[in-house]
């Protein structure tokens, strides 16, 4: 891993709010500039000092030009470190690394933030001391894309107990504080985009943010859109087996160290809940749900196995 030398210091002792921004991108230079011209328009809230890692996984295109020409004149640090081993969640280790932070944001490199995303994030952190980790409203950017990776919700959810992880937030979108991190530890690098169980990194760290003892929420009123331009239905079956693939392992991981109350949020998986904020209209329509979600089951299956032939890692448990 290299990082950009000019690491910025923290410019007051006044009592100010550090909130670190990270964005992990590979090989997405044209969707890169849409994405850090949105965070160069974020609105700065008094009191608050911004800094935002860029962590180039691996990328062969210009991703590093277009860092350096949104570092110009930006109105606060921009930084590029460059990570070649793929994976999401080490990327975003990398960021959480290289980052100051007191809070740590992260949203991808094909959405677009709010102008108030921070102010409304931080917003939501400091109403409540006891939030550990908290997740966002995520749009459709593109009407034309599939309705796939958002979470258009306007209600607050709050979880009741661990079924309610099911789906609670994206992150794409997410805000954790510093010392949580600090306690539980970073993402677990096998999860995510481009590592062997291909997804759930955030999963994993909601979840155990939620074991930790911290609050869990989600909050409508920071948000983003996410432009990420999937359109046809083979593309979103392929998305849809590798989440079930990581969430097969996300469920092996946490059940071989005894940990059974995952087992109520593979139920809410398998069986929505129909009293949610989107209510399926109808009961054939809700048994056709289960029904499919059933027929998907045997991704799970392969991601638990996988997991399972792949071994412990003392430094995941």
């Amino acid at each position: 891993m290299t990082a950009s030398p000019e690491t910025p210091k923290r410019t007051s002792d006044s009592g100010a709010t550090f909130v670190s921004i990270i964005v992990c991108t590979r090989d997405r230079a044209d969707d890169l500039i849409r994405c850090l011209a949105a965070i160069r328009a974020l609105q700065c809230p008094p009191m608050v000092q911004i800094d935002v890692v860029v962590v180039d996984n691996g990328s062969r295109d210009r991703t590093p030009e277009v860092v350096a020409s949104a570092a110009e004149g930006s109105p606060f640090p921009i930084r590029r470190v460059y990570l070649a081993e793929p994976g999401l969640a080490r990327a975003r280790n990398a960021g959480i690394q290289a980052s100051l932070g007191d809070y740590v944001l992260f949203t991808d490199d094909d959405c677009l933030v709010a102008a108030d995303w921070v102010e409304s994030a931080i917003r939501v952190m400091e109403a409540d001391p006891s939030i550990g980790l908290a997740g966002g409203q995520v749009r459709l950017h593109n009407p034309s894309d599939l309705p796939e990776t958002i979470k258009p919700s306007p209600y607050l959810e709050k979880p009741r107990g661990p079924a309610d992880l099911h789906a609670l937030l994206l992150g794409c979108n997410m805000i954790i504080r510093r010392s949580v991190l600090d306690s539980i530890g970073l993402f677990d690098d096998r999860f995510g985009a481009g590592s062997r169980f291909k997804s759930s990194e955030d999963t994993d760290m909601v979840y155990r943010v939620y074991r930790s003892g911290s609050g869990v929420v989600y909050d409508p009123s920071f948000l983003v859109s996410h432009n990420h331009g999937r359109r046809s239905l083979p593309e979103i079956r392929r998305l849809h087996r590798g989440y079930r693939i990581g969430r097969g392992a996300f469920y092996a991981k946490h059940l071989l160290h005894g940990r059974m109350d995952v087992l109520s949020i593979l139920l809410r998986q398998l069986v929505p809940h129909r009293r949610s904020a989107y209510p399926l209209p109808s009961w054939p329509r809700y048994l056709r749900a289960v029904v499919g979600q059933f027929a998907r089951a045997p991704w799970l299956l392969a991601g638990a196995f996988l997991y399972w032939r792949i071994g412990e890692d003392a430094a995941h448990v």
